[in-house]
């Protein structure tokens, strides 16, 4: 793994939900108690307290794309989902990262979001492949800025040899960058692991 480039991890503990308070800004205070939901709130929290843990409690901005950044401190990416929360760093490019539990509802809803080309990487019938993609997408989908994209036919992933590419098609542009994914317990943590590629394409696809 590159020096600068660093994912971190932490299972979220409901009974710790105390001491995340105590890693909050006081802006973020005003923002954990604005949200409704109380997993939301606990999840929210949690990711502050990762970040106070490797950063301080630098405050987190976000981006008109709603991008989150620390200043002064280059890309980050936050994620988290049901019971664990993840920030990925990185001081030379920006970075996309997902978390996700490996479950059936991306295998049942898979023809949502595939490209044709997938499927021969990809097995449609497999719930792990299927979490696999979907969290791949949505790594690349933060990536975008999360306009204007569609994630079956401008978030396209394919396979070379062990190594995973995702290529954003947007404004005209093909954005590439290589992919890499990791399991843990039950969940799948996917990310960037490089700088994007970028060049011009002439012409619209005919399969959008």
């Amino acid at each position: 793994m590159q020096s600068d480039f660093s994912i971190y991890l932490m299972e979220v503990d409901e009974n710790k939900a105390d001491t995340y308070l105590t890693d909050l800004t006081a802006e973020e205070i005003v923002k954990f108690n604005s949200i409704g939901h109380e997993a939301k709130r606990l999840e929210f929290a949690a990711s502050r307290s990762l970040r106070t843990s490797i950063f301080g409690c630098e405050q987190i901005y976000y981006n008109e794309f709603g991008s989150p950044y620390i200043k002064e401190r280059g890309f980050i990416s936050l994620s988290h989902t049901h019971g664990l929360v993840a920030l990925a760093h990185s001081t030379v490019f920006n970075v996309g990262l997902d978390v996700e539990s490996i479950r059936e509802k991306a295998q049942l809803l898979h023809s949502k979001f595939i490209h044709p080309s997938e499927r021969e990487y990809f097995d449609t019938g497999n719930t792990f492949d299927m979490s696999l993609l979907w969290s791949f997408k949505e790594t690349l989908f933060k990536l975008a800025d999360r306009k204007g994209v569609h994630f079956s036919s401008d978030l396209i992933i394919r396979k070379e040899g062990d190594r995973f590419f995702g290529t954003i098609h947007q404004y005209d542009v093909l954005h590439e960058y290589e992919l890499i994914y990791q399991s843990f317990k039950q969940y799948l943590i996917t990310c960037n692991s490089s700088k994007e590629k970028s060049h011009q394409i002439d012409n619209i696809r005919a399969d959008k």
